[in-house]
């Protein structure tokens, strides 16, 4: 279901997790407020697709504040071909193992379309630890892909010292948990961030990364059940009979039926 927070107060109660698809503009500081009210406080879940083409300062400094930082790099590899050289931003993608979210796609052979940036995660960061926030990668490009510095030239390779070579995380998460003790199982406040949005574009769906991103919103709702289940579509059949079928069923349901019960 759609939402504005342009103007709202709070989040509506029956909201179990917001989805922020591409957004095209900023977040102002009362949304950035929303949010972290509605992920710190009421353990909502976060599902984040950025825009590779506009910055978002205020919503990277929240994502940064959590642990992953949105690096602002385009990812590309070049690619040899008839006429020369050329770039290809469509991203080949490994999950990595380790993570109850990750492990069904371990050896899918994925790729985001489109334009996807680099991200940041923070795994290590002491002030993170003490506020019992767990940020992880959850996907990485392939080594051949580099995070191009300055992706409105021709470039077509890859800078030492200019650009960030590869492999670079495009998909991370980020927990925090109630308790810092596994057996004790109590609601966590969980994000995942997507550094591509097109995954969802009706021209581009591959159904790798369908399944990721429903078992991704699958795991901010804590439905650990139906992670790496594909989303089950309905199927409608229909008989055909012809006449004298047709008037043999109503016979056997008006008639035959009532007499046998009698």
């Amino acid at each position: 279901k759609e939402l504005s927070l342009d103007g709202l107060e709070a989040i509506p109660d029956d909201a179990a997790a917001l989805l922020l698809v591409n957004p095209r503009y900023d977040l102002s500081g009362k949304e950035v407020r929303l949010l972290r009210e509605f992920w710190e406080q009421r353990k909502g879940g976060l599902c984040v697709m950025l825009n590779p083409e506009n910055a978002t300062p205020n919503l990277d400094a929240f994502l940064k504040f959590h642990g992953v930082t949105p690096d602002r790099r385009t990812l590309m590899k070049s690619v040899t071909g008839p006429v020369g050289a050329s770039r290809e931003l469509a991203v080949s993608v490994h999950f990595l193992p380790g993570a109850a979210l990750t492990d069904p796609f371990v050896n899918a052979d994925a790729k985001f379309p489109g334009t996807s940036i680099s991200l940041q995660v923070d795994s290590n960061r002491d002030e993170l630890r003490a506020r019992g926030i767990r940020p992880f990668i959850l996907a990485e490009s392939l080594p051949e892909y580099w995070g191009e510095n300055s992706p409105g030239g021709a470039t077509t390779e890859f800078n030492r010292g200019e650009d960030a070579a590869g492999p670079l995380p495009v998909v991370a998460a980020i927990e925090r948990a109630a308790v810092d003790d596994d057996r004790v199982k109590l609601p966590a406040a969980r994000m995942v961030v997507f550094a591509n949005p097109h995954l969802l574009d009706p021209d581009a769906l591959v159904q790798v990364n369908v399944d990721f991103f429903f078992s991704s919103l699958n795991w901010l709702l804590d439905r650990h059940t139906m992670i790496g289940e594909n989303p089950r579509q309905p199927v409608y059949f229909q008989a055909a009979m012809t006449d004298r079928q047709s008037r043999a069923l109503h016979v056997l349901l008006l008639a035959g039926l009532p007499a046998l019960a009698l």
